[in-house]
């Protein structure tokens, strides 16, 4: 029997009982080390602002090589510190980001240059790594949009629109 909200297991017939990774190296037949040290591997955890690539750095004004790991060797408070400050920079770049691409969508529409607005967000994505299309038409399609989203298409209408004297 498997009881799996404690990860363990019991065979009525022989006796045989344990954990999870004991029952794991029963069934495929290899030592009980390497179920754990295949599990462990697979657990590991790295802060989304230690997987951004040295480009996207760039783009928020980091210009050198992070080394995360020294970093984090040398000094912990320093290490955690610097990568909140990433993270907070990435994170305000990509709601800039988002904006202006839904402001670019807005304004294709209305122009009937819907093509060439997705064209230019696709480019942007591409120089970026990160997907702008999808949750720009997601927030598009929306009833009830973002205020983000609401505030890039005022601004769409707004540059839309020639004051005439």
């Amino acid at each position: 029997s498997l009881n799996t909200e404690d990860q363990v297991y019991k065979c009525w017939y022989c006796g045989e009982s344990g954990g999870v990774f004991r029952f794991i190296s029963l069934l495929e037949n290899v030592p009980e080390s390497l179920v754990m040290e295949r599990y462990r591997r697979k657990v590991t955890y790295t802060h989304p602002a230690e997987r951004l690539t040295r480009t996207q750095l760039k783009l928020i004004g980091i210009e050198f090589k992070v080394r995360w790991a020294d970093l984090r060797k040398y000094d912990r408070t320093l290490y955690k510190k610097f990568r909140k400050e990433v993270w907070q920079r990435w994170n305000k770049f990509m709601e800039a980001e988002k904006y202006f691409a839904f402001r670019r969508l807005v304004m294709g529409i209305r122009c009937g240059n819907y093509q060439k607005a997705v064209s230019i967000i696709k480019k942007r994505e591409l120089e970026i790594g990160v997907s702008l299309l999808e949750p720009v038409l997601l927030a598009y399609s929306m009833n009830k949009r973002p205020q983000w989203a609401r505030e890039a298409e005022e601004s769409a209408g707004s540059a839309g629109v020639r004051r005439v004297k």
